[in-house]
């Protein structure tokens, strides 16, 4: 028709053409990409739309390497942190790959990883608890030997010097000897009474009976003294333990208190004081061979040459595995003592 009238087939056939048209429109339309992701969950995005919330297959919201845009999950940028804490970053691992570390310390989620109860510091627990384990056994152990030789060698140490202790006292028998054969003297005017009696205000003591006391009381006493000090270490090492098992209120404090409190056995030298006591139980026995050889010098020459020779030898390879460390660093004789005036 003319003068812009449409007639009415036309109007009968442009309805179906302008409804395929808006049809292909709409499928022809450009669609929105949006780049792949390994991770799992939503992960919010900003569109010409605005804010929306790019959702993963399991959340049935599109897959996610395409343009799955689902507007029902459309949030305002503010909600974002929000949503954040609630989504799964990485998504559960397969059961048949987890280890059995994964299986005794279950991963942290992604941002987690130094909370104060991260899994970090569980495994740093435990594997301090380890080395604390096994360091205070064997300190215990080598002082529960300490003490053990210490009782042993003050018992038979004790028995000689109550023998040799009568040499720096009166000898009453003796005085009561000559006091009676003085009376007899006095008595029987055919017996001679002798010239004086004892003084009974000096000591009869010599060289060798001050040397052989000396000796060996020294050496008791240093026995004495390093079983006081082994008690006293053990309770130290009792202390550190119970201070460790206290509880705490997350585990990075936990790492915090132990590494102040490791910190500190290493500060005071705790480990060479230990060897300190068994270098001075050590003395304490060269002590008591050196009185041994005195004791026995006057009473059997043989017996002192013999016992000087073993003794001689004993205290020569203590020296040289004492000191072969200082030369030699792949000498297994090395002591903590050691290692620290090597150090110092």
């Amino acid at each position: 028709m003319q003068g812009g009238l449409v007639s009415p087939e036309g109007a009968a056939q442009s309805q179906p053409e302008a409804a395929f048209a808006a049809e292909v429109t709409t499928t022809t339309a450009p669609t929105q990409s949006v780049p792949a992701t390994p991770l799992g969950g939503g992960l919010p995005i900003t569109t010409s739309e605005g804010p929306k919330l790019f959702s993963s297959p399991t959340d049935g919201g599109g897959s996610v390497g395409g343009a799955g845009l689902d507007a029902a999950t459309a949030h305002r940028p503010e909600q974002i942190p929000e949503l954040l804490e609630t989504i799964d970053l990485y998504p559960p691992r397969d059961p048949l790959t987890y280890t059995d570390f994964d299986k005794k310390y279950p991963p942290d989620r992604h941002g987690e990883e130094a909370q104060p109860n991260a899994r970090v510091w569980r495994v740093y627990r435990d594997r301090v608890n380890e080395l604390d384990d096994d360091l205070i056994q064997g300190w215990n152990s080598t002082l529960d030997v300490l003490l053990i030789f210490a009782g042993l060698f003050s018992a038979v140490a004790t028995a000689f010097i109550i023998e040799a202790a009568k040499q720096l006292q009166h000898d009453y028998t003796q005085y009561t000897a000559v006091g009676v054969f003085a009376v007899l003297a006095a008595l029987n005017t055919t017996v001679p009474a002798p010239a004086s009696l004892p003084d009974f205000g000096r000591i009869p003591t010599t060289t060798r009976s001050r040397w052989i006391n000396g000796l060996w009381f020294a050496s008791l006493t240093f026995a004495l003294i390093d079983a006081l000090l082994a008690i006293l270490v053990k309770q130290w090492l009792v202390e550190y333990a119970s201070r460790m098992r206290q509880p705490t209120g997350d585990g990075r404090q936990w790492a915090r208190r132990h590494f102040a409190f490791r910190e500190g056995l290493s500060k005071w030298h705790v480990g060479v004081v230990i060897s300190s006591l068994a270098v001075l139980l050590h003395v304490a026995l060269f002590l008591f061979l050196f009185g041994l050889l005195v004791f026995l010098f006057d009473l059997d020459h043989s017996i002192c040459v013999a016992g000087a020779i073993f003794t001689g030898f004993t205290a020569s390879f203590y020296l040289a595995a004492t000191l072969a460390p200082l030369w030699y660093g792949d000498c297994p004789s090395m002591t903590p003592l050691l290692a620290h005036a090597r150090g110092v």
